[in-house]
């Protein structure tokens, strides 16, 4: 074993048997260097043995006197010196104190001799005043009997001044009796007057009732008036659309019936017009379908827009119900509610579901049972997490542990869940059930509100299609027919074809809404009366 740069000496190469049992030599020489040698060597620490850089040496060169004293006695000195010595100093503390307590008994002693002195004229006085209070007891003893004197002599004369008073309130009285007996006939008709007004009272309170109860009838009518009074609007909005397009269709029926006449071959137009009619048929019977479409979709719209609104008005109450049982938990268990709102922003750290306390979980329909569950479960299980599995629970707890939280440990005493019942009864479950197929239903209002309104667009286009194509083809048979016209029976025979064509053309002119069917399929006929 060789050491380099030791203190003494630069290489230093040691041997050591293995009957090594102490090594000798001179301060610095590097005794303390190989011993730790040897325990680095054998995979140690020097400071298994206390040499860690002599320590010791350091720590005791530091110490003071008395205390390098005690450590000399220790380590050189008999077992008994130390001991002989702790309780010598033991002794000098006694003897100290013995003499603070002499000192001080011995001061008392003086003072208590000086306040002696001092006691001796307070006795005197003591005695002086006595008898001082003997002539007082004395002189009040005497007192009363003058005292009595006096009073006896004021009573004498008080007695005659009752008298007197006595005479003239006895004349008085006899003077006030008609009046006593006009206030007592007084206070009967104010009682009369107080109850007859207390009936009146009830009476007008009852009116004010019926009154309250009227005037909100009269609202509710006037709000229903209201209503039917923007309906009307809407109708007759709808009335001065239908009557415009039915002039509409007036002028485009005269154009083509002045066009008619103006064509010399009526006979070469009528495959045609029957096969525009046929087309305008199947058109007007597709339209129908539409239609009837149309409305069972806007029923099933208004119902789905029924039940979403129920659904909706269902959703906020139970959220408004959630955010106060939340604002419950939070104010009572603040623990419990930051591992709840940790827990629903790290769902994914889970592997399976993690279920929320029991408290916010649970509703009951009616608040009345809500008290049965809470006698039924302790407080502590009402603020626990389920898990479905060990390895989720580990990662709570560890989460929770390093958060310092304590909702895993809180605990309730008795007293306190008495004081707080009432409270936990409707704030904690006070909800109704949630319907479980809100989503869905929401889903299938807003599909058949899509369902509609693409029905609707595609009964536009192709009303105005089929539109467009019957003038097209009435306009182009029209300019290729140049030759004479026929006879009056021919003509007329057209005529009536066109005003059947008018007819159907007017039918798909007229977009109304479709709440207003039965008008739009009357529209067309006024026309063809008139005609």
């Amino acid at each position: 074993m060789k050491k380099f740069c030791v203190r003494t000496y630069d290489i230093c190469e040691v041997s050591p048997g293995p009957h090594l049992n102490m090594i000798i030599g001179a301060n610095g020489t590097g005794k303390s260097s190989i011993v730790c040698a040897i325990c680095l060597g054998l995979a140690g620490k020097p400071a298994f043995m206390g040499r860690a850089d002599k320590d010791k040496v350091g720590e005791f060169a530091k110490l003071s006197k008395i205390e390098l004293l005690e450590a000399t006695e220790k380590s050189i000195g008999p077992p008994e010196m130390h001991r002989y010595h702790c309780e010598l100093k033991n002794f000098r503390e006694k003897e100290k104190q013995l003499e603070t307590s002499c000192k001080e008994k011995t001061e008392y002693l003086e003072k208590m001799v000086q306040r002696n002195e001092r006691y001796k004229q307070d006795v005197e006085r003591f005695y002086e005043r006595k008898r001082h209070l003997d002539l007082i007891e004395m002189l009040e003893a005497k007192r009363p009997w003058v005292e009595y004197e006096n009073v006896r002599q004021e009573y004498e004369e008080v007695k005659l001044a009752r008298d007197r008073v006595k005479e003239e309130v006895r004349k008085l009285k006899e003077g006030q009796i008609p009046m006593t007996r006009r206030i007592e006939e007084i206070e009967r008709q104010r009682h009369n007057l107080e109850a007859l007004i207390k009936e009146k009272a009830t009476d007008i309170k009852e009116t004010s009732q019926k009154c309250k109860q009227k005037q909100d009838v009269i609202e509710r009518k006037d709000k229903h008036i209201e209503e039917l009074q923007q309906a009307l609007t809407v109708k007759q909005n709808e009335e001065q659309d239908r009557q415009r397009r039915i002039s509409n269709t007036r002028k485009m029926i005269e154009d083509l019936q002045n066009e008619l006449k103006t064509t010399e071959n009526c006979e070469n137009l009528q495959p045609q017009i029957d096969a525009i009619t046929n087309d305008l048929r199947r058109v007007q019977d597709e339209k129908a379908l539409c239609e009837g479409e149309i409305i069972d979709k806007r029923r099933e719209r208004e119902t789905l827009e029924k039940e979403k609104k129920n659904v909706d008005d269902h959703i906020v109450r139970f959220d408004n119900l959630m955010n106060q049982k939340e604002d419950k938990l939070r104010q009572r268990y603040r623990d419990t509610y930051d591992a709840v709102l940790w827990l629903r922003s790290n769902r994914d750290k889970f592997k399976q579901r993690v279920c929320e306390p029991i408290m916010l979980t649970i509703n009951m329909k009616d608040n009345k049972n809500a008290k049965y569950i809470e006698n039924h479960i302790p407080s502590n299980d009402l603020r626990a997490f389920v898990f479905e599995s060990q390895e989720d629970m580990e990662v709570f707890l560890k989460e929770d542990k390093d958060k310092g939280n304590s909702c895993t440990q809180q605990h309730c005493t008795e007293e306190e869940e008495e004081e707080d019942e009432e409270e936990e009864e409707e704030s904690f479950m006070a909800s109704r059930e949630m319907i479980p197929e809100r989503k869905n239903q929401e889903k299938e209002s807003d599909d058949a509100l899509t369902v509609n309104e693409e029905t609707s667009e595609e009964s536009n286009q192709m009303e105005e299609f089929d539109l467009s194509r019957a003038e097209k083809d009435l306009h182009s048979e029209g300019s290729e027919n140049t030759d004479p016209v026929s006879s009056g029976s021919d003509c007329h025979q057209t005529a009536e074809s066109m005003g059947s064509t008018s007819s159907k053309t007017g039918e798909i002119l007229s977009e109304s809404s479709m709440e207003n069917d039965d008008d739009t399929k009357e529209g067309p006929d006024e026309p063809m009366e008139q005609d």
